[in-house]
């Protein structure tokens, strides 16, 4: 059944062409992602097919019944059941981020809907929750168009990729691995000819030039020739100078019928800078004492406890609704049993991004917090791809991934040397991230964050806190050393669960990419005795 068909369609802002596809269809069963680079049009194109924007050129035809899981706003009325089965309640009046993803997954995936279209539906889940979403999106059988940065589910669930890219929207056969393939034989194969067209022109121009160098020479008379010898010259001439003439109208030809290759555009370049930072003093940053916090009858901790050590790179971890983000919030606001050393200037990213104001510009938001001048903040907003003119868009006007590039500018150009980040890779393209990468790894000051990308933490933490059982539990090493810790915590059941979850990860990327056969069925067996004993110790916590 065709559910989705578009034809032409064409999105502007407007002199600016966002992109524009010639024909675009989604049949019932298929799981396609979409991908490109913050503020290509990804979110615009999903709502476009969504009918949620409707200020765009072209037609779409829609079939069957639909249903959306976007970036932002609260999730929607759900069962009680089906919220318990996402391992979240349907009535906590304060759930976290995480809590209210899997509330709309919930609600999306018990709508009855023929599609299902997922704006970054991992955002702000912890790594059960990812592993939940890919198994239900595995076991879906209606249509889905997803939108995510997360390549391992790219991997396991599609099986197009439409890629946004210089105002086009192509299509690439297979998941997120086999379209990287494509991509990166396709840019071989440009870079190729965009070689060999420029080589060829250069011969032929070359050519061409010493043709008509040839023929200038030839027009001159010796010097002292008689007027009945130069007669004679020219008449031999002449005939020379035709065939001369002749071979370069001939390469002309040729150089206007030379099909111009382009080299291929270069990936979309992220920087990041950081300004000089004021020195704290001291080897402590932040100190927590008896924090005793509950929401009703649920209490998330009890007596808790931690430091946060100067100049060091902490990763804070723990399930949805453990109150990482509320332990966040508490430091940031200074709250009862909170110490903040003295000198620290403190810089807040918050999973919302409620800090930036809808109806200010990208560079006001910036500006309001800044310590630096007005040339300055232009040039590392620059860097993050906001050039001339973008800079005067409103906050309301950008994509997720670009309010959080705007949220980070603000936080690093306001001399803080002491940085609360809450999920700051939420909605970021792969270019960002690793820019971000980059940037925090040489930041000198201290730094608490949250973030449920593994790779990301392993990159950037040297030490882990994790809030367990109403705790807070400090490691001094990075992800992967807490994770595969020596001694008898390494062998309780929530140390079995995540190496479980890591294990099953990679078996469901091996399940994609493998063709069908024994090795396959292999596989198939190791994956349900994975998930078996998974879902064992899951009913046990």
């Amino acid at each position: 059944m065709l559910l989705i068909d578009a034809k032409d369609i064409s999105k502007s802002y407007g002199d600016r062409l966002l992109f524009r596809c010639a024909e675009l269809q989604i049949r019932s069963g298929e799981h396609v992602g979409i991908v490109g680079a913050n503020g290509a049009g990804k979110t615009t194109l999903l709502n476009i097919l969504a009918g949620i924007e409707t200020e765009y050129q072209g037609a779409i035809r829609r079939s069957g019944k639909q249903v959306l899981v976007s970036q932002t706003g609260p999730a929607p009325p759900v069962a009680a059941a089906a919220a318990r089965a996402f391992g979240v309640t349907a009535t906590d009046a304060a759930p976290s981020g995480g809590e209210v993803t899997r509330r709309k997954l919930a609600a999306a995936f018990t709508a009855g809907a023929d599609i299902i279209l997922a704006d970054e539906p991992t955002g702000n889940l912890d790594l059960t929750g990812i592993q939940l979403l890919e198994d239900s999106l595995r076991g879906y059988d209606g249509a889905v168009v997803l939108i995510s940065h997360d390549r391992a589910l790219l991997d396991a669930i599609c099986r197009r990729i439409l890629e946004i890219a210089d105002g086009r929207v192509i299509a690439y056969s297979g998941n997120y691995s086999s379209y990287r393939e494509q991509k990166e034989a396709e840019t071989a194969r440009q870079s190729f000819l965009a070689a060999e067209y420029t080589r060829e022109k250069t011969r032929l121009l070359a050519a061409i030039t010493e043709r008509q160098e040839t023929a200038k020479t030839m027009r001159k008379a010796p010097a002292r020739m008689g007027n009945s010898e130069a007669r004679l010259h020219k008449r031999k001439v002449n005939g020379k100078m035709a065939k001369v003439e002749s071979r370069a109208k001939n390469l002309e030809t040729k150089l206007r019928q030379l099909i111009e290759h382009k080299p291929p555009a270069p990936p979309p370049e992220v920087t990041l800078t950081l300004p000089e930072l004021p020195t704290l003093y001291g080897k402590t940053a932040v100190r927590g004492e008896n924090i005793t916090l509950a929401f009703g009858d649920r209490i998330l901790f009890d007596q808790a406890a931690f430091v946060l050590p100067a100049g060091r790179k902490t990763a804070l971890l723990g399930d949805n609704g453990s109150g990482k983000t509320t332990l966040l919030r508490l430091i940031a606001e200074g709250a009862a049993g909170i110490t903040v050393a003295q000198g620290a200037r403190l810089g807040y990213l918050s999973q919302t991004l409620s800090e930036l104001a809808e109806n200010r510009t990208v560079l006001a938001n910036v500006m309001e917090t800044s310590r630096l001048p007005e040339t300055a903040v232009r040039t590392i907003l620059a860097g993050l791809r906001f050039r001339r003119d973008a800079v005067n868009q409103p906050a309301a006007a950008l994509s997720g991934g670009e309010r959080v590039k705007v949220a980070l500018a603000r936080v690093f150009t306001g001399d803080n040397n002491l940085i609360i980040l809450d999920e700051p890779t939420n909605y970021l393209d792969l270019y960002a991230m690793e820019a971000l990468e980059d940037l925090l790894r040489a930041y000198r000051g201290t730094l608490l964050f949250v973030s449920h990308d593994r790779r990301f933490v392993d990159a950037v933490a040297d030490r882990v806190m994790v809030i367990e059982n109403r705790k807070i539990v400090q490691y001094a090493g990075n992800y992967t050393q807490y994770r595969t810790r020596d001694g008898s915590a390494a062998n309780t059941a929530a140390e079995r669960i995540s190496l479980l979850e890591n294990r099953l990860s990679e078996i469901i990327s091996r399940l994609s990419l493998q063709p069908a056969g024994r090795d396959k069925a292999d596989l198939e067996k190791v994956y349900a005795e994975t998930r078996g004993e998974l879902n064992a110790l899951r009913t046990k916590r």
